[in-house]
């Protein structure tokens, strides 16, 4: 079933999570894992979720799968992840009018009182050819637990599916 494959792959990176940050410089990189999760959650405007609990977990991804019009014969659990010493961050960019824009994590960083969420919003643009379907962009990302209040800074990019990304 593929939902059991994804759930030992998202239990594996789990396990690899290691906690690395880089001592001496004003702003740490803050080790992070970006969950590739295979539905996105359907909202018109932007989101964004903390999410400290399984419970809280459960909840976004059934609701997840409850927009993608999964009627599943028995209800797949989410993932289990240890909320003791870890916790999601899940946003998306509301929805879209194609598929082809893209919601990237660019890094995280822990500062002595926050931690920033670089994030880029990758549009595409001149020669791309991009499907005329609705899409719902969104990342998922699993850190360490803090207290620390989480700011996320956003970038807007373009890809013109020739010459590649350009921030702007």
């Amino acid at each position: 079933m593929p939902t059991r494959l994804l759930r030992a792959l998202i239990g594996s990176l789990l396990v690899l999570a290691v906690v690395c940050t880089t001592h001496g410089s004003a702003a740490d990189i803050y080790s992070h894992i970006v969950l590739k999760l295979p539905y996105a959650l359907r909202s018109d405007a932007p989101w964004i979720r903390i999410i400290q609990t399984q419970e809280e977990w459960e909840s976004l991804y059934q609701q997840m799968l409850a927009d993608n019009l999964l009627i599943l014969d028995e209800v797949e659990p989410a993932p289990l992840i240890d909320f003791q010493n870890f916790q999601l961050i899940a946003g998306g960019l509301g929805m879209r009018p194609h598929i082809g824009d893209r919601l990237l994590i660019e890094s995280v960083h822990e500062l002595e009182d926050e931690i920033i969420i670089q994030v880029l919003e990758v549009r595409r643009t001149g020669y791309c050819i991009v499907l005329p379907a609705l899409s719902y962009p969104s990342a998922t990302i699993l850190i360490r637990k803090t207290h620390k209040p989480i700011r996320i800074s956003s970038a807007i990019a373009t890809d013109d599916c020739d010459s590649g990304i350009e921030v702007h």
